[in-house]
């Protein structure tokens, strides 16, 4: 008889935030209900806590703080949000914890730890950055993710690019291992009507590392009054600046902040070509979501990026670069078939290697249960 897993999944950022990772955690959490499990979501995001109650998932809001220092008022929180933990775990009965993000690492991994339960990180890209100190990361936090990592059955991480960066700042992190991200294969989409002849867009919160001020330069470029530009999943206090560069390019009118919607596959199946122009990522769902719609994509070779798209089905430029959006755009606009051929090869392989259920049966639960019988 299959053993049903209680899975207690934490993936805690910013209560506005509702990007990719954020996604993933409420994905997988769907996923394993569907496979016969039990997961409960904590989650300090507005939008991820509303979509649990649509779906009818458990879920807790989360205790972050969103200064991530670890000043000396760390070592008050520790013991403060491990006995929070360990509250969650017991009455919830988990058998297998995974958090996702930096606080939760080593607060609930001791929790877990204490009680006995096992634990499995997923990283969305944030321990190459704590391992090595940079931005706002305090360099005794390294000590604390080692420690915390030594009760760790596993480390997932989203491509083979993350891996080797974790690696190359802390050689001898152990257990890591590498489960692509995905998507669920799209069902009931409904196209929504162009706005022009030619619609080029992207899926991305308008910050400046998703290249958005790069992506509207090269919108510009074109030339164009036949084309439009949609910008989705965009809400930030960055809208007006964006907004007024588009005015300074005169092309305000070309312009759509579309920002979020319920059903975005409906607007990326209407777009003509997918563009993706960030500055990093780790392995981009709004990438994987496009080739499975069959769109021909446009995106900055960083990251996991390569390992999603390549010259069989997209074409990958050089971040930062405004001119190479534009002849990237410009070569889809000129060979139409070739645009297509390119889409149709995306989404054979996205719907091959990028299956979510598929990878959450096939890898992740396997994961727990070699964790939970280890």
């Amino acid at each position: 008889m299959k053993k049903s897993l209680r899975v207690l999944i934490i993936r805690n950022a910013y209560q506005q935030d509702a990007g990719g990772a954020e996604q993933y955690a409420l994905n997988l959490a769907v996923a394993l209900r569907v496979a016969g499990h039990q997961p409960v979501l904590v989650t300090k995001v507005r939008k991820i806590l509303d979509k649990c109650r649509q779906f009818g998932i458990p879920h807790i809001a989360g205790k972050w703080r969103d200064t991530q220092g670890w000043d000396r008022w760390y070592y008050l929180k520790y013991p403060l949000f491990t006995l929070w933990y360990m509250y969650i775990i017991l009455w919830h009965r988990i058998d297998v914890v995974h958090p996702q993000s930096r606080d939760d690492f080593v607060f609930a991994t001791r929790a877990a730890h204490i009680l006995g339960r096992r634990v499995v990180w997923t990283d969305h890209s944030d321990l190459k950055y704590i391992l090595n100190a940079v931005n706002h990361y305090n360099p005794r936090m390294r000590g604390w993710i080692i420690k915390a990592s030594k009760h760790v059955s596993a480390i997932v991480c989203a491509s083979q690019s993350e891996k080797h960066s974790i690696e190359a700042v802390a050689p001898d992190l152990p257990k890591l291992t590498v489960i692509h991200n995905g998507v669920f294969v799209p069902e009931n989409v409904h196209p929504v009507e162009k706005t022009n002849d030619l619609v080029v867009g992207t899926n991305a919160r308008l910050v400046p590392a998703k290249g958005i001020a790069e992506l509207l330069e090269g919108f510009a470029g074109l030339k164009t009054k036949k084309a439009d530009l949609w910008l989705l999943g965009g809400v930030s206090g960055n809208e007006a600046k964006y907004r007024r560069l588009t005015a300074k390019l005169e092309v305000s009118k070309q312009v759509h902040f579309l920002n979020y919607v319920n059903n975005p596959n409906d607007y990326v199946a209407a777009m003509d070509i997918f563009v993706h122009a960030s500055y990093h990522e780790a392995f981009s769902l709004a990438i994987i979501e496009a080739a499975m719609l069959g769109k021909p994509i446009i995106a900055t070779n960083v990251g996991g990026t390569s390992e999603i798209i390549d010259e069989k089905c997209g074409i990958l430029i050089e971040p930062k670069s405004p001119e190479a959006i534009t002849e990237a755009i410009k070569t889809f606009i000129k060979d139409k078939p070739a645009r297509e051929k390119l889409g149709q090869a995306a989404q054979k392989k996205a719907m091959y290697a990028f299956d979510f259920q598929k990878t959450v049966e096939r890898k992740i639960i396997p994961l727990y249960l070699k964790s939970t019988s280890a």
